[in-house]
Parts: C-alpha cells; sequence; structure tokens
C-alpha cells in the first residue's frame, strides 16, 4: 500500500471566514484560511503558467507559517516553514499536481458559497 504525501482536513462553517482547510504534510499541519486556499491556487497557477518561483513567499492568515513554491517535475514543491515547527515540504509531479489542486478548489468551492 502506497503511503500519501499528504491529507486534508476540512472544517466548514456557516460563515466564509471561519471555514479552513489544514494540509498535513510529514506529520506537520498547515492550517489555511479560505483565502490562504485561494492563494496557494493562485501560486501554483502562476509557477505552472511562468515555470519560474513566485518571488514572494506566501504568508498564513490564521498561523505564522510561510510558504514558498518552486518548479518540479511539471508540477511543483511547496515548503513551509512556522517558527517553532521543523519545516514541511511536498514535491508533487504534473498528475499529482492536478490532484491536489482540484482537492483544494472543491474546498474553495464550498467555502465560498458560504455567507
Amino acid at each position: 500500500m502506497k503511503e500519501e504525501l499528504y491529507s486534508w482536513v476540512t472544517k466548514l462553517e456557516k460563515l466564509q471566514r471561519d471555514c479552513r482547510i489544514t494540509l498535513e504534510v510529514g506529520g506537520q499541519k498547515i492550517p489555511l484560511s479560505f483565502d490562504d486556499a485561494i492563494e496557494f491556487k493562485i501560486q501554483i497557477a502562476s509557477l505552472l503558467e511562468s515555470g519560474f518561483p513566485p518571488a514572494a513567499d506566501v504568508c498564513g492568515t490564521i498561523a505564522p507559517w510561510k510558504a514558498k513554491f518552486f518548479p518540479n517535475k511539471g508540477g511543483f514543491s511547496v515548503v513551509a516553514s512556522h517558527p517553532f515547527q521543523p519545516a514541511a515540504s511536498l514535491a508533487l509531479d504534473k498528475k499529482q499536481t492536478v490532484r491536489f489542486s482540484e482537492e483544494l478548489q472543491d474546498f474553495i468551492d464550498e467555502a465560498g458559497q458560504r455567507n
């Protein structure tokens, strides 16, 4: 059985601003707000379109983490760091990136329907 590279934990609330999705990578948890999830999508799309890493890090709005995106075999890699935890890294190829992006979009669509 193949071990999953990452997993998601979602928490959908009545209000969009209270919705959360947590990316779990290698035992580390990276909590994302609705806005953080959208920023992840934007960074991934920009990276895949240009082939170059974005100039700025993505910073969490609900926790003090920073994420940096890099190109990886037609997909992307992300390294997320938090001041009090070891860095978490995730490397996805093109096929895995499509799945990751679709799962993130599902959360954005669901949370986007909230007030």
